[in-house]
């Protein structure tokens, strides 16, 4: 393994990591909004 393709590796299981964890919070605020506005419909 080269040194470019582990820092790539890197890279992309932080990536991985972060999108998880926005997923999880974003998950829950837009159920949230989502819920908000359809109540006031």
């Amino acid at each position: 393994m080269t040194k470019r393709s582990q820092s790539i590796s890197v890279v992309i299981m932080s990536f991985a990591a972060w999108s998880a964890i926005f997923m999880t919070l974003i998950g829950p605020i837009s159920g949230a909004i989502f819920g908000t506005i359809s109540s006031r419909n």
